[in-house]
Parts: C-alpha cells; structure tokens; sequence
C-alpha cells in the first residue's frame, strides 16, 4: 500500500535521483520545460502480491493523482547484481512501445511484468507518467514525459505464505449499500489470516486497517464515496508475529446507488370491459438488478379512501417474485372483478436485497407510480382475447406475424408499435393499420419487447380504440435466408427514384418474405443506363442484385394510359391535359413552374417520345395525332377513334372505339394500321413485347385479363376473374378484382401466386415505385396506398380521386365532385 511504498521515502528518492539520471530521464540539459501546466504525477505503485517468489505471476498496480485526463505509463528496470548499469524498457502484449494503452488518470491500471521472468534478486523500477495528446514537460531518447517515479523490491525462491493465486472476492463493481466479501486468496494455506485496507484513488488517501485479521473479510461500504479504490489485504500465518507476511491488491469501483423507477405500466388490453380477464404489465429503469413488484389499487364510489393490496397468483406478502428490471412482469387483476367504475392504482418497486428508499406498514420500497383505468359496460371493440401471433421468441432476422386478437372481430384493423424493455424506448408506428401485421424484425436489435397493438374498427375515425399487449424476445441468432429475388428497375432520366427498402428473401423451410435491404450505394438518374446495385440482407451469405435501367424510352407508363393518360413526362417536363383549360395540352416543369400552353387540342392518352407528342384529339373525334414537343408540326395519324393508346418501340397501340373497340396498331408515322383481334379490348398494358388487355364481353359473367403477341398471334386467356382494371408491371399483374368486391390482387404473368392484397373496393389502379395506388370506394373514395405485397396502407386524401396518375413523387387525378374539374396534384415524397 502507499504507505510502504514511502516508508523509506529519503533512501528512495536519493535512488531514484541516481536510476534517473543514469536513464536520462531527468537530464536537465535535455529536459523541455513548459510553463506551470496541471502535470499528473504517480500517487500509487505497488506489486500485485508479496512476496514475491520466483516463478510466480506478478503485475504493478499504477494510478496517478493531479490530473484528470488521459495518461500512459512507461516502466523500466534493473538489477544492479545482474545488469550493472544498464535499464531496460518494459513491454507487454498490451502496450506499445513500452507504452501503456490510454486510461483515466485516475483509474489504476494492472501493468503485467510475468514476462520478465525475474530470478531471486533485488531490482529496481522506474515508472513514468506522460499526458495523452500533449506533449511532455520532459524529453529523452525514450520519448516525452511528465513525472517519474521510483520502485524497488526483491524476488525471493521461498515465502512463508503464498499469494500468487488471485484474491477471492463476491465482485468487482459495487454500491454504497454493498458489502465487500473477500474469501481469501486462492492457493493460500488455510491457517493464513487477512486484514483489509483501501485505497482512494481518486482522493490519493489510504483507508487502513479497516478489519482484524481474520480468516475472511467482509466489510460494509456504506462510508465510501464513489469511485476507484485499490483493495490491499494483508496476510500473515496465525502463528505469526510479524504485522504483515505478504499482501494481495485488486481493483474495484464503487459506483453511485441507481434507484429503479416504473418504465412503463400498462393494462394488456382496452377497452377494459366488466367481465374481461385483464392484467398489467410493468417494466422498469435506470437499474440492473433484481427487482419486485407491489399494488394497490382503490375506487372511490365504493372504497372511499381505502385502498386495497393486490395479492395474485405467485405473489407474496403483495410482492411479485423476483424479476430482472430488464425484464417485463405480468400481474394479473382478473380476480379483483372490477365493476364499471373509475379506478385509482398504485405501483411500488424495490430491489432485492437492498433496504429500499423509503418504508411504511407495507415494508419498505424504492419508488412509486400511479396508473388510473376505467371500466366500461361495453364497447364498439373487443380485444379481451389472446394475441394471435406464432411464438413467443424470435430470430433476429425473423417476421412478427400477428393475426389479430382471438375473437375481435373480423373486420378489425391493426397497427404495430414496440416497447424496448432494456432501453425504455418506443419504436412507434412500426406499420400502417392492416387487418394482419407481418413485420420484418431485422432492424430490430436483440432483447425483450412489449408488443403493441392498436385496433380499431374501418369505420372509426379514432387513432385508435383499444389496444393489445404481449411480451416477446428477440434473440441474436439469425435465420438462414437460401435465396433472394433479383430486382429489375426501370427509371425515367432526372426522376426522384429510391431503392426499394425490401426484398423478395426466401428462408430454408420454403417461406417467402420481404426483408430489410442496405444497398451500397444510391441510384443516380441523371444519366441514361443500366446501373447495378449489390445488397446487404441479414441471414442471406451472397448478395442482393438490383439492377436500374435509366431511359427515356417509355411514352408513358401503363398505369397512366389506364387512367386517360392525363400526363407524361420526358426529360424533366410534365406534359399533361389541362381541366382548367378544356383539356388542352400544357407542359410545366416538375416543380410547377414554367407552365405553358403548347396545343388547343382538347387530348387524353398523352405519350411523348424523342421529339414528338403523341395523344387522341377529342376536337376531332379520339383520332390519333402527334406533334413537336413545341406544338408545331401538327399531323393526323388515323381516323379512328383510339383509346388506351400507348408507345411501344416504333408502334402506337390502340384501342379501336370506330371498330367496336378492337385492338389495334400503326406505325408512329401513320403506316403499318393492324387489327390485332376480334373483340372489345381495353385498358391496354405494353410490356417485354407482350400486349396484356381486358376483354369485355358483356352478359358473358367474365371480364377476363388475356395477353397477345404484339404481332396478332398467341392469344391467350391468363386471368377468368371480373377484372376492373389492371397494370402489368415486373413480371406481376396488379388487378382490380370484381369477382372479389374490387379487391386488389396480384398474380404473375403466367397465371401462378395469385394474392390478395386489400380488403377495400379499389379502382382506378396504378403501380408506381413500389407502390399501388388506387380509389377506395369502400371509403367514399379517397385516395389510397398500399406497398407490392399489400402492407404499408397509407390514406392520401380525404376526398375522393379518380384517373390516378404517377410521375415519380407526384400524383395527379380527377375528383368525383361535378362541380370540381380541375387536375389536382399531390406530392407524396418522404
């Protein structure tokens, strides 16, 4: 202890001059001195045991005093019986240099000099102290330092007792309210006795003879202040008369008491209706330890001012058994049989073990937390059933499946948010309501979490009406993910394109899911191109591949010519048919500004390609037209009137409304005019060279969806539903079925995986970046989003929309209002 090591403070420091000086250490002739800084300077050097015997594992134990920063140590070492004059610089696996890593001035770090492999002799140690990041007050050729200081001591082939083995202590980390337990040292003959001091790093003060000897140790540390305290135990046989025959150090921290507090409490479920089987759940914080639970609860209509101690099942004396506070604890209340009235609880906690904060007639505790409910009669929802999800634990890459709540009914909508027990942090608003909540967990760090559920009926206008609570946990193990979608993406040059946020990944049992994708690198439309993305998702060995066509080749999208092609964009210009102006064409930036009428013609099925305009004049009939992005060089193409009209390469395919709507073709010059069928053909999708269109057969029972070479042949029928409307997009149709009450489906192009994506009357379709758009006539109407795999519902408006448009993060369309014929236009970036 510190004391020892100044007992012969004279002799030392007369050495310590002489080692120094030998090493250059303090050569006033070499020295760089600096005004008067805050230089730290050693408080503490001591060995980790004595005696030292040959052979054994041994470490200094430093710690420095006057400053508060960043030090290092540097050590060096002679034996003048062995090494004559000569030092030599000390190195370990964990310094640098013969430099120790960075530490806290103030923190005593442990320097293992084991490797010296000393023999039975007498040495001496010199110990430097420098600041980390400034240079020192002192210089040489073993580098810059602050202050020096001396140590000595002797390695012998025998002790009389034996403290190579490590110091039996209960733990390192302790508070105030703790005891020290010390055990001995191990490998200690039994008849050795120990005695206690400390030493107060921070404060560089010896706290000595704190115990008797005795055969274990075991002291309060309700006295000391917090911080780092060097534990040196005295031993001796109990034979001996000597005051000390050997000492052992260790480090511990006292650290200051945390006091638990209430992180959440919450009932697992509202609205709470008599009769309901309810219970609370109750988190808590700022601690680490054990912790228990107490409730009491009170009404005042029928209990005045009494309150009542909640006794449940598993608990004792009112108190829950002992539970992590990182952990969630479930009470249950069901059989207090709470009648419709307004109640008043209250929450205690304490730790175990621990004498609490404060105490009444009910025992003593740590702190408090009120929680009020009411009981209802009755109510428009009902959530008293179990949660239906799968399991109760997951992987870390896993999905969070939730069918709803058992016996709510079929009708009800859900939401998802997550308590994170450990950090006392909501993950709020996890999806939009859907009538099932699938959620990729991949983002998701690892620990236990209160799932919660908001319900609530379509029709409420309520952000919520009640909720649904259940404990899960998310492990660190991580599922194995076997294969992963490619993705294919086609951007228009200059729009507002983000990667998708998911994939297709497909798990080892079979199960498809979308999950969380990190892309190494963000798309670039600015130039015309074929880009490829490489993607990170977690569970999967390989890679995801992405691949973005950039081009300017698409007159317009199929989404939007099903829906009168009201606008087109090419190369930064929105090109579309004004309402406020009988629907002649005007063109504006896509920002809004720059806006200019280019043509009287009143026009729908708006495609621009290259230089040229293409559109239906409605001044004439629907028949076909094109002219210079300018308005000039105005020409006829047909004299039919054409619908659903859309580009493809150098062909304009139509719908033929002067030949009972037949499908047809011709060249964008006007030549090549081609009957495709024979029968009523709309809402026309062009893509990889296939003509997918709806047949409309009235009084037939089937609106079927069919596809057809672009030359005439391979007509076939893919789809037997009522179709509504429709877009081919990705491999994928996207439809309105009527055969479904205009729900939204999808299904791959060669018939197989149909899904159903909504449960809502959806027209006016249009697929757009990963997203469908559509009307929801369900609700009057508005207009709505969902994500490609039916999640992520998202309400626009609040009125309603119709002949949907997508230009990148703009949406345009019509109202169903009479009096209101204006294009309205909304941005949905986020």
């Amino acid at each position: 202890m510190h004391k020892r090591f100044r007992a012969r403070s004279f002799s030392l420091f007369l050495i310590a001059t002489l080692m120094l000086s030998l090493l250059e250490i303090a050569n006033p002739k070499t020295a760089e001195i600096k005004a008067a800084e805050i230089l730290p300077m050693v408080s503490v050097v001591s060995l980790d045991h004595t005696p030292y015997v040959e052979g054994d594992k041994n470490a200094f134990f430093v710690a420095s005093k006057g400053y508060t920063g960043q030090v290092q140590y540097q050590l060096f070492y002679t034996s003048p019986k062995a090494m004559g004059t000569r030092w030599e610089l000390i190195n370990n696996s964990q310094m640098v240099n013969g430099w120790t890593k960075s530490v806290n001035a103030q923190d005593p770090i442990k320097i293992d000099i084991t490797g010296l492999n000393l023999k039975a002799d007498y040495y001496r140690f010199a110990i430097r102290v420098k600041r980390v990041g400034v240079k020192g007050k002192y210089s040489n050729v073993y580098g810059d330092y602050d202050s020096a200081y001396p140590f000595e001591t002797s390695v012998y082939k025998s002790g009389n007792i034996d403290f190579n083995g490590d110091l039996s202590l209960n733990k390192t980390d302790f508070t105030k309210s703790d005891t020290l337990q010390i055990n001995g040292v191990e490998g200690a003959a039994s008849n050795v006795e120990y005695r206690l001091h400390l030493y107060d790093v921070k404060n560089n003060k010896w706290i000595t003879n704190l115990t008797n000897y005795g055969e274990n140790i075991s002291y309060s540390l309700n006295k000391l202040t917090p911080g780092a305290y060097l534990v040196d135990v005295w031993g001796k046989r109990k034979d001996s008369s000597s005051t000390y025959e050997g000492w052992k150090l260790q480090t511990i921290y006292v650290k200051e008491e945390t006091i638990p507090e209430i992180g959440i409490v919450s009932l697992d479920h509202t609205p709470f209706k008599e009769g309901d089987n309810n219970d609370f759940y109750i988190t808590s914080k700022n601690y680490t330890g054990q912790v228990q639970y107490q409730l009491f609860y009170t009404c005042k209509n029928t209990m005045g001012t009494n309150w009542q101690l909640i006794e449940a099942e598993g608990m004792e004396n009112g108190w829950t058994k002992s539970v992590d506070a990182k952990e969630a604890v479930k009470v249950n209340i069901s059989h207090l049989n709470l009648k419709p009235e307004f109640y008043r609880f209250a929450i205690r906690i304490k730790r175990v073990g621990v004498q609490g904060t404060y105490s009444n007639a009910y025992g003593d505790y740590d702190y408090a937390y009120p929680f009020n409910l009411t009981v209802v009669n009755d109510s428009n929802i009902d959530l008293n059933g179990r949660m239906l999800l799968d399991k109760d634990e997951y992987s870390k890459n896993d999905q969070l499946i939730i069918k709803g709540v058992e016996g709510a009914a079929s009708t009800t909508q859900y939401k998802l948010h997550l308590y994170d027990v450990v950090n006392n942090k909501w993950l709020l608003n996890l999806t939009d309501y859907a009538s099932e909540i699938n959620y990729d967990l991949s983002k998701i760090p690892s620990g236990t979490y209160v799932v919660d559920i908001w319900g609530k009926s379509p029709d409420s206008k309520n952000n919520y009406d009640g909720w649904k609570l259940k404990t899960i946990k998310i492990n660190s193990d991580v599922k194995k993910i076997t294969a992963v979608e490619d993705i294919n993406l086609i951007a228009l040059q200059n729009s507002n394109l983000k990667l998708p946020m998911t994939v297709v990944a497909t798990f080892e049992d079979g199960t498809k899911v979308y999950k969380a994708v990190t892309w190494d690198g963000i798309p670039n439309t600015t130039k015309l191109g074929e880009y490829t993305f490489n993607g990170i998702v977690l569970g999967y060995d390989s890679k995801a591949k992405l691949t973005l066509t950039v081009d300017d080749n698409k007159a317009n999208t199929n989404g939007n010519i099903n829906n009168l092609g009201i606008v087109s964009y090419d190369n930064g210009w929105v090109y579309y048919s004004n309402y406020d102006d009988e629907g002649k064409i005007y063109r504006e930036k896509l920002d809004g500004s720059e806006n200019t009428k280019i043509s009287d013609d009143p026009s729908l099925y708006i495609n621009v390609l290259g230089d040229w305009i293409y559109y239906s004049n409605f001044a004439d009939g629907g028949k076909l037209y094109k002219m210079k992005k300018d308005g000039t060089a105005r020409i006829k193409l047909n004299e039919d009137f054409s619908e659903f009209t859309i580009l493809y390469e150098d062909w304009i395919y139509y719908s033929n409304t002067s030949d009972g709507s037949k499908l047809y073709k011709i060249k964008t010059d006007g030549t090549g005019r081609t009957k495709l069928n024979d029968e009523p053909s709309g809402f026309i999708n062009v893509e990889n060279g296939v003509i997918y269109y709806l047949k409309v057969e009235e009084g037939s029972g089937e609106q079927p969806i069919m596809k057809i070479n672009t030359n005439g042949t391979g007509k076939t029928k893919l789809i037997n539903d009522i179709v509504g409307c429709f877009e081919v997009q990705d491999g994928w149709i996207y439809y309105s079925n009527g055969s479904d009450l205009m729900n939204v489906y999808k299904v791959r192009v060669n018939g197989q995986d149909k899904v159903r994506l909504n449960n809502a009357a959806s027209y006016f379709l249009n697929v757009s970046d990963g997203w469908i758009y559509y009307s929801n006539f369900s609700q009057d109407g508005v207009l709505e989003r969902i994500k490609l795999d039916g999640s992520s519902k998202h309400t626009i408006t609040s009125y309603s929309a119709m002949m949907i448009n997508v230009i990148g993060d703009k949406i345009y369309f019509e109202s169903m209002d009479e009096e209101d014929q204006s294009l309205h236009k909304i941005d949905v970036s986020e």
